[in-house]
């Protein structure tokens, strides 16, 4: 997953798939907020990205062999931390080194909330349907 975020973050161009039309059209538009199309799916992007990254690091932290002796605070920078750092990370990659790309806040704040939004969607099926696992977020 950390391959395929890697690899859309580092792109020259937008894949087809984002564009419903061939002008891109503005579901808003006022002249210091143009909400368009593509920044919403592009929003929604990151954060599905990162949803499945921080569920991909959380069901590998509770495959391993030592989870049930994982302190706590080594889960949280393995499903928490861990992902935002590596959201920032790729949002500097792409303003520095690959120059088509820039960095924009936006970004950051949608993986982030993919991230939380990960973590809170995991703790609930862990209490609603009891799984036995070895470790928890919280």
């Amino acid at each position: 997953m950390a391959i395929a975020i890697f690899y859309f973050c580092v792109r020259s161009t937008v894949p087809d798939f984002f564009y419903l039309s061939e002008n891109n059209r503005i579901l808003c538009e006022t002249e210091t907020n143009p909400i368009t199309l593509l920044s919403l799916r592009d929003f929604f992007g990151h954060m599905f990205a990162y949803v499945l990254l921080t569920i991909c690091l959380c069901l590998e932290t509770n495959r391993r062999e030592d989870a049930g002796t994982l302190s706590r605070s080594k889960i949280i920078f393995v499903c928490v931390i861990l992902p935002i750092v590596y959201g920032g990370v790729m949002e500097l990659v792409q303003q520095y080194f690959f120059p088509p790309r820039s960095a924009e806040w936006m970004d950051l704040l949608a993986d982030t909330l993919g991230v939380f939004f990960a973590v809170g969607l995991i703790y609930v099926l862990m209490e609603k349907l009891k799984l036995n696992t070895n470790v928890t977020i919280f």
